[in-house]
């Protein structure tokens, strides 16, 4: 299609157009809307153009607040045959929000806890700290979380999907799934725009509070009587499980409607297709008539957009 984005006769021209679209959606977006946002980079005689970290550095410079760089590691990369470098086998995520504060839902989108060294009998473990880092005599050492969960990572291994439609680059759905899931929230007020966010407390254990096949579990005090509370642990470790308690809400009253996902290149509609299994709404933009009956087919199942209205 003539004029679209990436037709460009150089990858500066493409950067500012790529740029120019995203600074032109901030009106419409909220005050803590994040951007996620899958670059790869092209080569020019053999070498790299930078393309995605040129990108970031001009979305800096249009005000955007960068976040991270995620590696989408690809088990299954396309096969080249080039002998001067490594195969290309990642691709960047990047994460960007209009103010430093923004809505991320890092409790819900954790992901499985695989500690291969220290397998704990199936228990996992996450420690805060160092071991036997305390000042003498103190007993303060490691703070340990417990749980088959831990905090999401910035490489993720996905595999690459392909679709019976014809489309060259879909990205997988499970790419999508977690970006929508962490920078969308599934209510939001009608009135004064705050997202609802998760309440999490974390909630300390004893020794004797942990199961009893877990290899620190003690069935009774065992630091000569000395037990710590709370807020200042007694010798020895402690632990703690993150628990989530409730939801934020404003003080408003009013009724929430569910988050909504802006998404300026719909392509193939995967992340239209992710929201919508997320209870999210979504508003798509693409040129492509052909991607657009695609769409339409994918989502044959079901509606674009739900009457239930989250709470």
């Amino acid at each position: 299609m003539d004029d679209q984005i990436g037709l460009e006769r150089d990858s500066d021209g493409y950067l500012d157009q790529l740029v120019g679209v995203f600074d032109a959606l901030k009106p419409s977006l909220s005050r803590k809307a994040t951007l996620w946002i899958n670059l790869g980079d092209k080569y020019a005689d053999r070498e790299p153009l930078c393309v995605p970290w040129r990108f970031v550095f001009r979305m800096k410079e249009a005000g955007f607040h960068f976040h991270r760089d995620i590696v989408w590691s690809k088990p299954d990369p396309m096969p080249e045959s080039v002998k001067n470098r490594p195969v290309t086998s990642h691709e960047y995520v990047f994460m960007f929000s209009l103010a430093g504060t923004c809505y991320y839902d890092w409790f819900g989108v954790r992901e499985d806890a695989k500690w291969a060294s220290d397998p704990r009998n199936g228990q996992r473990i996450e420690y805060h700290g160092k071991r036997g880092s305390a000042s003498p005599g103190t007993g303060q050492q490691a703070f340990v979380s417990i749980g088959d969960k831990r905090l999401l990572r910035s490489v993720w291994t996905i595999t690459t999907e392909t679709l019976k439609e014809e489309h060259y680059a879909p990205f997988p759905l499970d790419l999508a799934l977690r970006a929508v899931e962490a920078g969308c929230a599934h209510a939001v007020c009608l009135t004064c725009g705050l997202p609802r966010e998760r309440i999490v407390e974390s909630h300390p254990l004893d020794r004797s509070d942990l199961p009893p096949d877990h290899p620190e579990y003690r069935p009774s005090r065992y630091d000569g009587g000395k037990a710590g509370s709370e807020h200042a642990p007694g010798p020895g470790q402690r632990y703690s499980e993150p628990q989530q308690t409730g939801w934020t809400d404003c003080t408003c009253g009013s009724e929430k409607r569910r988050g909504v996902v802006l998404d300026p290149f719909m392509g193939s509609g995967t992340t239209a297709l992710a929201a919508r299994l997320l209870g999210r709404d979504c508003i798509g933009i693409e040129l492509s008539e052909s991607n657009c009956a695609m769409i339409e087919r994918r989502l044959a199942q079901g509606s674009l957009f739900s009457e239930e209205v989250a709470v």
